[in-house]
């Protein structure tokens, strides 16, 4: 099972044009901008994701619906050797499963 401890989160097109509109009218510090480009999971958020992605992996377990298709998109990714890449719409979904 390959590391997944460092996992970007993907931001949508749009997001980004829309920061260059606020950027032209107010911009901010680049720096606090990168902070929300770059976000790392904690470790109880990698420890759940690591569990149901090598279960469904290994095992063929199929992970918990909430979560399933952010389980598959991390899975998809480290079967084509890509860096895994939690899209925005499945780190909300992974936080919502983990405070419940």
């Amino acid at each position: 099972m390959s590391n997944i401890s460092n996992i970007r989160v993907a931001v949508q097109e749009w997001i980004l044009r829309r920061w260059i509109i606020v950027a032209y009218l107010y911009p901010p510090p680049i720096g606090e901008f990168s902070r929300y480009a770059e976000v790392e999971l904690d470790a109880k958020a990698v420890n759940v994701l690591h569990t149901h992605v090598k279960a469904y992996i290994e095992k063929g377990i199929v992970p918990p619906a909430q979560i399933r298709s952010v389980v598959m998109n991390i899975a998809d990714d480290l079967a084509n050797n890509r860096t895994p890449t939690l899209r925005t719409g499945d780190y909300i979904d992974l936080q919502s499963f983990i405070r419940k």
